[in-house]
């Protein structure tokens, strides 16, 4: 079996510094804390969306107002990325 996990952004900033010979910027721990708080904040996010889905789904249904899509609900939580 083969493992298909995507990387996620820390993993790509850490193996971009160690590319380019920073590896020693970032301890292990540090890179642990990092992912952790990457992690908490995607879970976060989904739950977020999930009662936000929720608390509008009876609006949708008397035709009031529709759901934002995930993309803009991320978009109004944390801006365009833009910046």
């Amino acid at each position: 079996m083969t493992n298909n996990k995507q990387q996620t952004v820390v993993d790509r900033i850490v193996n971009l510094l160690n590319k380019e010979g920073f590896a020693p910027v970032l301890t292990q721990e540090e890179i642990k804390s990092f992912k952790k708080m990457e992690k908490e904040q995607a879970i976060k996010l989904y739950y977020e969306y999930e009662l936000y889905v929720m608390m509008h789904e009876s609006d949708v249904i008397m035709n009031e107002s529709s759901i934002m899509t995930f993309g803009q609900f991320y978009k109004q939580t944390y801006g365009g990325g833009d910046k």
